[in-house]
Order: C-alpha cells, then structure tokens, then sequence
C-alpha cells in the first residue's frame, strides 16, 4: 500500500467516526427530551382543570385549543423508525462486511491473473453529473474502470467493468484477478491488497460501532417501551381512551419488534445479492469489429452473440476454461482499443 492510500484510508476511517459521534450526541440529547416529555405528560395541565374531572369535556378542550402538545404516539413512532435505522446499520456490520471481506480475500486464494488497463479520472465540475467530486467526498470511495480481454480469445472479445480503487491513477498492463468461471469478476490485483489490508486495519473500529448501535437499537426499543407505557397509564388512570393505545401497541408489535428486525434483515439480504452481482457479473462486453494500425475498433456485443461463437456451454469451458451467465442484451456501440 502507498503513503497516499494509506493516509486516505486512514483519514476515511476516523472522518466516519468522527460522523458518528457527532451525529449521535445531538440525537441522544434530543431522545432525553423526548423521555422527559413522555415522563412529565402525565401531570401536564390540561388534567388538572379546576372544577373538571369529566374525560368528555377534557377531550372537547383539548380539541377547541388544538395539538397543545407533541402527541407521544409520534415519540414513539420517531423511537421506532430509530431502532430501525441502527438495525440496518448492526445487519450492514454483521452480514456484509464479513461477507464482503470473505468474497475480496477469495481473489488472493483463487483469482487467475490476467492483464489489462485501470482507468481514473477524477471528478470535474464540467456538468452536473460530474458534481465536482462531492459523491467521492461524502462516500470516501473511488470508482474506475478496468479494460482486458477475454483469456485465450486473442484480443477478439474485450470487456469494460467498473470497479473500486484505491490507487487513483490511471495504469496500462496492470495486474489483474478473475475468479475461476467469473469472467466479469475481474479485480485490480493491487486495489484487492489495500482493500483486503484496510479492511483488517478497520476490524477493531467495526466491532466498537457494532456495539454503539446495539446500544443505539436497544435504547430506542427500551424508549418506544416507556412512551407507550405512558399512554396506557394515562388511559387507563386519568383520561380513558385518549392517548391512541391501540395504534401505539401495533408499532410495538409490527414494528419494533418483527419490522425492525425482519426489514434491517431483509434490506440486507437485498443489498449483499446487488453488490455480489455488481462485483461478480456486471461489465459490458465487446467484440473486435476491425483492426487497424491505431488501435482495435470494438463494438458491444451481447453474451449470448460470445456463447454463440460455440456449439455448447461444455466448449466454452473446455477452450476459454469459463462460464458466462446469462445477461441483458446490449445495443450497438464501437470503441477503440488503446492498447
């Protein structure tokens, strides 16, 4: 890993954490509020009307003047979609950063090398699109793309895939990992040893946010707890039927304690399949359509046009020692190889 890498991974690890803490201090001054809120709520004025203790009246009051005050249903709906929140963020840590990791090491162990080109450009201010490098800022990743042929098809199918980097320049025959049967899973070899290398600088940093937003999710299920608590005590001893019990035991039970969970889960479940796929089977592949003494004309081609070079699936193994998965057509285009 170079000093340039290294400092920006370094400095990407600590900007997270430094997010988090002031992300979550504001917030957790403000859930104290909301407790106190759900605490106080039971003495607040409107139940201490001299001369009225009658619950019809209190409700008429209450309607004349209007929302006097935050309704705790809403506390405890906010304390809910919060449990959720830090759920997604315990599956993200728990499931698909391991998974992530396993799937960038198997490169290493498995990966065949191949040769090809790394492309970077930095993000411009030319168009809106480009929004001068604010998506790379605000993520602290790097996006390129990678451009080789296909093996043992003597320049004649080529692919272009985006992939991560971490080395932000732009390098001609560089290294290259595929993973057996993978053809558009090919990774910059250098980029998966800084990625494979911060990842395990970062497995200490991983293990203390998982254990904040448990803290996080189990606070704001302990919180929605408390809030609807407080509207049954009031229903029950103060003013019957007007605090929305009924609602509020329905977010308990559909939401913090089975949505929560099976959504953080199912919202993972959807992200680690997007991502697998993006790594493993994304690309755009090409076929020479003439040669010329500047460069190859390439123009793109469908993975069903490179099947149908072959008789059968076997052949394609047997000759290129590959496996291409069914995809989308894609239209016709041409470019020039720069090789």
């Amino acid at each position: 890993m170079n000093d340039k890498s290294e400092s920006r991974l370094s400095n990407e690890s600590s900007g997270r954490l430094t997010q988090l803490v002031i992300a979550t201090v504001p917030l957790f001054l403000v859930f104290l509020w909301f407790l106190y809120v759900a605490w106080a709520r039971p003495n607040h004025r409107l139940y201490e009307l001299d001369g009225v203790d009658d619950d019809a009246t209190i409700k008429e009051i209450y309607r004349e003047t209007g929302a006097m005050w935050i309704p705790l249903l809403d506390l405890l709906r906010v304390f809910v979609a919060f449990e959720g929140a830090w759920l997604l963020l315990v599956a993200y840590l728990w499931i698909f950063v391991p998974r992530r990791r396993a799937l960038i090491k198997s490169y290493l162990k498995d990966g065949q090398e191949v040769r090809g080109k790394v492309e970077y450009e930095e993000e411009g201010c030319s168009s809106w699109i480009d929004n001068c490098g604010l998506g790379e800022r605000m993520s602290g990743k790097a996006y390129g793309t990678v451009e080789y042929s296909m093996p043992d098809s003597n320049q004649e199918w080529r692919v272009r895939k985006q992939v991560r980097v971490y080395e932000l320049f732009t390098r001609e025959n560089e290294t290259l990992l595929m993973l057996p049967n993978r053809p558009f899973s090919v990774q910059p070899k250098s980029d998966v040893e800084i990625d494979i290398a911060a990842t395990s600088d970062r497995r200490g940093q991983v293990r203390l946010v998982s254990f904040v937003a448990i803290l996080w999710a189990v606070f704001c299920f302990m919180s929605a707890l408390y809030v609807y608590h407080q509207m049954k005590y009031i229903d029950a001893n103060i003013v019957d039927d007007f605090e929305n019990v009924d609602k509020a035991k329905k977010w308990i039970i559909w939401g913090a304690c089975i949505g929560c969970p099976l959504g953080a889960l199912l919202w993972i479940v959807i992200r680690w399949g997007f991502y697998r796929d993006w790594i493993l089977n994304r690309g755009k592949l090409f076929e020479r359509e003439s040669e010329g003494s500047d460069g190859d004309v390439y123009k793109k081609a469908s993975r069903k046009r490179y099947r149908s070079k072959y008789k059968t699936r076997s052949e394609v193994s047997s000759r290129d020692g590959l496996e291409i998965e069914d995809d989308y057509e894609m239209p016709s285009s041409s470019y020039r190889s720069m090789d």
